[in-house]
C-alpha cells in the first residue's frame, strides 16, 4: 500500500512538473512569426511599438555571415534594421525579439531571412550632347551608394556625389567629345559589378521634357520667390539635351503670374548654356514658350510651350525656407556666444527675427502683428527664458540644454526649432 501511494504522488508531481513546463514554453513561444525576404547587399528596417516600461532584447540564430543586424530600443517603439550580406542556404537566419520576465525569456516576435542572390540594375543607354551634362536617376536598393566607372574619361566623366531622395539617387556626368563609352556600375568600393550600360555622345535636338509640361511653383509676398525653394527654376530643368552655350529663353504670358531673369547660368544641366530663370510673382495659371538660340544662327527655335500653376504658399513656408539659408542653424555665424556662465542673461528674439521673420538677406517681411513668439526650456533646472526671449543661465551642465521657440503666424501655421546652449560654472 505505501508503494502505491509513492508510485501515485510521483505520477502526481512528474504530472504537475510537466505541466509547468508547459505552461512556461507556452509563453515563451506565443509570438508571431515574419518571414522576409531581401536581396543581397540590401537595407529593411521594421519598427515595434512597445511599452516604455519592457526592455526589448535580440537574438540572431542560424546566422552563417548572412545578416547584420542593428536593434534599438526607443521607450515606447524599438527599431530592427537587418542588412543582407549575401544568399542564405537551406537554413536561413532568424532575429528574435524578446523581453526578461522572471527570469523568463518572453519571446514577441521572430523574423525568419531568406537572402536571394544580388539583383543586378537593369539600366537603358542614354545619349548626351558633346560638352554638356546631365543627370541620370537610379532606384538604388543597396545598402550602401554606387560607383559609375566609363570606360573611355576622355568621352564621359561622372560627378563624385549624387544627390540622394530616399532610395532615388541622381548623378551628373557630362559628355566631352563624340562618341560611344561603355559604363560598369560598382557597388561601392566593394568591386562587386552591379550593372551595365552605354553613354553616347551626339548631337542631340533640344526638346521639352513631358515631365515639364506643367511647372508648378509656389509663391507668399512675405517671401522672395528667388530664394525660396520651390518658387523657381531655370528653364534648361525643363528641356531635354540642352546644347553647349545655346541661349534659352521663355515668353510668359502673365507677368503677374511668374517673371523671369535673364540669362543666368544653370551648372547643372547646362554648362556654359544661358538660360531664363522663372520665379512666381502671385498665384494662378498663366503659359510660356520656350525657345532656344545656337551660337552662331540668326533666329531662334521655339522648342514648344509649358504650363506655370502657381500655388499659395503658407506664412511658415517662409520661415522654413530662411532656416534652410542656414543650413538649419540660425545660430552659426551670428555672433551670438551660446556658451553661458551661471547668472549670465542674453536676448535670442533679435536673433529669431532677423534670420527667419524679416530678413534682409532673402528679402522676407512681416508686419508685427502678423506672428508671435512663445519659448519654453527643456532643461529649466539649467537654464530658462521669459516671454520677451531672455535666457537666463541657472545652473551648470554637462551636456547641451535647450531653448524652443515657436513662430505662430496669422494665417494659422507656425514654425519651431531648438537653440542648443552649454552653462559653465562662473
Amino acid at each position: 500500500m505505501k508503494k502505491k501511494v509513492q508510485s501515485l504522488l510521483s505520477i502526481t508531481i512528474a504530472f504537475i512538473i510537466a505541466a509547468t513546463v508547459f505552461c512556461v514554453q507556452s509563453a515563451a513561444v506565443d509570438y508571431t512569426t515574419k518571414s522576409v525576404t531581401m536581396s543581397s547587399r540590401t537595407t529593411k528596417v521594421f519598427k515595434l511599438n512597445k511599452s516604455a516600461k519592457r526592455t526589448y532584447l535580440y537574438a540572431v540564430k542560424n546566422n552563417k555571415g548572412n545578416i547584420r543586424v542593428r536593434f534599438t530600443d526607443l521607450g515606447k517603439k524599438a527599431e530592427l534594421q537587418i542588412d543582407s550580406v549575401r544568399r542564405t542556404a537551406k537554413k536561413t537566419p532568424s532575429v528574435i525579439i524578446y523581453y526578461k520576465q522572471n527570469g523568463e525569456n518572453i519571446k514577441v516576435k521572430r523574423y525568419k531571412v531568406k537572402v536571394t542572390p544580388l539583383e543586378k540594375l537593369e539600366l537603358e543607354d542614354i545619349s548626351v550632347n558633346p560638352k554638356t551634362k546631365k543627370q541620370l536617376t537610379v532606384t538604388n536598393p543597396y545598402s550602401t551608394f554606387l560607383r559609375f566607372k566609363p570606360d573611355n574619361k576622355k568621352l564621359v566623366r561622372f560627378r563624385a556625389r549624387a544627390e540622394v531622395d530616399g532610395n532615388k539617387a541622381t548623378y551628373t556626368f557630362k559628355g566631352y567629345k563624340k562618341g560611344s563609352s561603355k559604363v560598369k556600375v560598382y557597388l561601392g568600393d566593394t568591386g562587386v559589378l552591379v550593372g551595365r550600360f552605354t553613354i553616347n555622345v551626339r548631337n542631340i535636338k533640344s526638346s521639352i521634357n513631358p515631365d515639364y509640361k506643367t511647372v508648378t511653383l509656389r509663391y507668399n509676398k512675405h517671401g522672395s520667390s528667388v530664394y525660396m525653394l520651390n518658387s523657381h527654376i531655370f528653364l534648361t530643368r525643363v528641356i531635354n539635351d540642352v546644347k553647349y552655350k545655346a541661349t534659352y529663353s521663355a515668353e510668359i504670358v502673365n507677368l503677374k503670374v511668374a517673371d523671369k531673369i535673364r540669362e543666368k547660368s544653370d551648372f547643372v544641366r547646362g554648362e556654359k548654356a544661358k538660360t531664363d530663370f522663372i520665379y512666381s510673382t502671385g498665384k494662378g495659371t498663366t503659359t510660356a514658350e520656350v525657345y532656344e538660340k545656337q551660337p552662331g544662327k540668326k533666329n531662334k527655335r521655339l522648342l514648344g510651350k509649358i504650363k506655370i500653376k502657381v500655388k499659395n504658399a503658407k506664412m511658415s513656408y517662409v520661415a522654413r525656407q530662411n532656416m534652410r539659408i542656414y543650413d538649419n542653424n540660425i545660430v552659426k555665424n551670428s555672433g551670438l556666444d551660446t556658451t553661458l556662465e551661471v547668472g549670465q542673461k542674453i536676448k535670442v528674439r533679435n536673433l529669431i527675427t532677423t534670420t527667419l521673420i524679416n530678413n534682409d538677406w532673402t528679402s522676407s517681411s512681416f508686419k508685427p502683428s502678423q506672428y508671435k513668439i512663445a519659448y519654453r526650456s527643456l532643461n529649466p533646472s539649467n537654464i530658462t527664458v521669459d516671454k520677451k526671449g531672455t535666457v537666463t543661465a541657472k545652473a551648470p551642465s554637462d551636456d547641451e540644454v535647450t531653448i524652443r521657440f515657436r513662430i505662430y503666424f496669422s494665417d494659422g501655421t507656425s514654425f519651431a526649432r531648438n537653440i542648443p546652449f552649454r552653462v559653465i560654472s562662473a
